[in-house]
């Protein structure tokens, strides 16, 4: 793929704490400064202009397009809708363009920055809306809805990277992104989940097709409604979460037989939850 815009690059330096292997060193290079870092941190977003040249939008709005034909005629769009538009899920496994974001090396290295060197790959999906028949608008969300009140000593913060690459221009007349800097610090801080309004300190961020917003998952967000009635607005959404989360640990092959799927069936969700049922959202 072809890169229209080179950033400010830092190297990290890691070591693992891990005797047992050596304390192995990983070594980042980071396509990003460290003051773009430091306010990735503070402000929970950071914003990579042009990350994807005009050949590879195509591409990504091509394989889009023969995903959403496929979904439709299977009626699976209606399942995963997202505030009224569809939400296409598992895209890597759907098409073999969606494999060029697992490749992608800037992103990878801005979250390995914030998240340490061992990180995952989260699955892509995106929500495409017909402006001619629905509204990008959305409420103030976050995507990571696991915090507890009170804070228990151990809790492990749900830190994450998504990163929000945008197909389409997205201005006032297709509907602007509007953040609140910060707001993933402020682990308590909720709002309702049909709160449209203005709120203090918010920021409208306009973007061209190609741009990417990386970005903490709990950060409050929200979609402005478009004025202009036309057209589409494609959002993908990829991102990382930290590896040892659904880790496990090295060893034999674990057996056939599963012996904890009789409690996912269980009347009670938190039992199902014991035994591994958990779904974002």
């Amino acid at each position: 793929m072809e890169r229209l815009k080179s950033h400010s690059r830092h190297m990290v330096h890691y070591r693992l704490l891990d005797s047992k292997r050596g304390f192995p060193k990983r070594r980042v290079t980071v396509h990003a400064s460290p003051t773009e870092i430091k306010r990735l941190i503070k402000d929970g977003f950071l914003i990579r202009r042009r990350l994807f040249s005009s050949s590879d939008l195509r591409r990504f709005r091509s394989a889009l397009s023969d995903v959403l034909t496929v979904e439709e005629k299977k009626r699976h769009t209606n399942a995963d809708g997202c505030f009224g538009s569809p939400y296409l899920r598992y895209l890597i496994d759907k098409h073999k363009t969606f494999v060029d974001l697992f490749r992608l090396q800037s992103t990878l290295s801005i979250a390995r920055a914030v998240l340490g060197p061992q990180v995952k790959f989260e699955e892509v999906t995106a929500r495409v809306t017909d402006l001619s028949t629905h509204s990008p608008s959305t409420p103030w969300h976050i995507h990571l809805r696991v915090i507890p009140e009170p804070l228990p000593p151990f809790f492990a913060y749900p830190h994450a990277i998504e990163c929000l690459l945008y197909l389409d221009d997205v201005d006032a007349d297709s509907g602007p992104l509007c953040v609140l800097p910060g707001s993933h610090l402020r682990l308590h801080e909720t709002y309702r989940v049909d709160d449209f309004e203005d709120k203090p300190g918010q920021k409208i961020v306009v973007l061209k097709a190609g741009d990417c917003v990386v970005m903490h998952p709990n950060l409050w967000h929200r979609a402005l409604p478009c004025i202009r009635r036309s057209g589409l607005r494609r959002l993908v959404i990829f991102g990382y979460f930290p590896s040892w989360i659904g880790g496990d640990e090295h060893g034999s092959a674990p057996p056939s037989r599963d012996g904890l799927k009789q409690f996912r069936r269980h009347g009670n969700g938190v039992v199902r939850e014991l035994a591994g049922e958990f779904y974002w959202g």
